[in-house]
């Protein structure tokens, strides 16, 4: 069963206050600049989304809405399929939100809430 929107949105919360959380936990104690933590900040949620994905499957915010992510019939992901996915996500979030925008649309749209990300990586959020 696909999971739902809300969900999603609120795993997404989860993931990035974690990632945020390091993120200023990594730049403060390294004494780098404002355009630096921005570096920082890229670096550690693509270490973060990739890391989970390729590893598990899914995040902690996903972990703590009970959802995995999927290829198309049900099998987990495959690693290049996870980096897609990830880097895709990641684009959309840094270009202003963007390619975010365009994903919701598109979930809001599709009867599986796949996403611009999920569609490129043959992937689907499922509850667990």
């Amino acid at each position: 069963m696909p999971a739902s929107l809300p969900l999603r949105g609120i795993a997404f919360l989860i993931d990035w206050a974690v990632v945020l959380v390091l993120s200023a936990f990594i730049a403060s104690g390294s004494g780098v600049g404002e355009w630096s933590r921005l570096l920082v900040l890229l670096v550690v949620a693509s270490i973060y989304e990739i890391g989970f994905m390729v590893a598990m499957g899914t995040t902690a915010g996903k972990m703590a809405m009970r959802m995995q992510v999927t290829d198309e019939r049900g099998n987990r992901l495959e690693p290049d399929k996870a980096i897609l996915r990830s880097v895709v996500l990641l684009i959309g979030i840094f270009l202003l939100f963007i390619g975010f925008a365009i994903s919701l649309l598109l979930a809001a749209s599709d009867p599986m809430n796949r996403t611009l990300h999920d569609r490129l990586a043959g992937s689907i959020v499922v509850r667990v």
